[in-house]
Formats: structure tokens, sequence, C-alpha cells
């Protein structure tokens, strides 16, 4: 579940991720689970790691910076909407604020 102190902590990472969206590849999990990470260290990343990559997606797509698939390979990756929003546009429609 994402709250909005998950929304806060990850709204950081909008222009980041949309201005990989805005290169139109699929975006592996992994680095969005790495920069969801930050500087976090191994026992936190292990209790907390997850979360911070779930609460990231979720952001992500409500903010319509694209939608989580599987790729012919079956990893997860973020696939980038046509038009990524700007980090604005993405916040208003994640937060509704």
């Amino acid at each position: 579940m994402t709250s909005f102190i998950d929304d806060l902590a990850n709204r950081r990472h909008l222009p980041t991720v949309i201005g990989w969206a805005e290169q139109g590849a699929p975006i592996p999990v992994e680095r969005l689970q790495t920069l969801a990470n930050g500087s976090a260290r191994g026992p936190d990343i292990d209790r907390h790691g997850e979360h911070w990559a779930r609460t990231l997606i979720s952001l992500l797509e409500r903010g319509g910076v694209g939608t989580l698939q599987q790729d012919h390979t079956g990893a997860h990756v973020l696939v980038p909407a046509t038009r990524p929003p700007t980090e604005e546009e993405a916040w208003e429609a994640a937060t509704g604020s």
C-alpha cells in the first residue's frame, strides 16, 4: 500500500525517471529498484527495498509515466507512456494535488 508520505519521498525521482521515459525504451525494474534504494545500505535494503520499489512504481503508474509490464524475456519493465508527462503533470495525476 502506498501512502502520501511514500509519494512525497519518491517525488524526487520523478525528473530522473521522466528523463529515462522520454528516451522511449522500457526501463528495467532493477534500475528503478536501484534508484528507489538510493544510498541505503544492505540491511535497510533487505528490510525496506521491496516496499520502496513498489511505491515508486505505483507513483510512476498513477502519474502516467509508464506501465509495468513483462517483456519478451519475462523480465518486468516500466514501459514509458507515448508522451511522458512533466514532473508537475505526473505529480498532479498521481496525487490529485
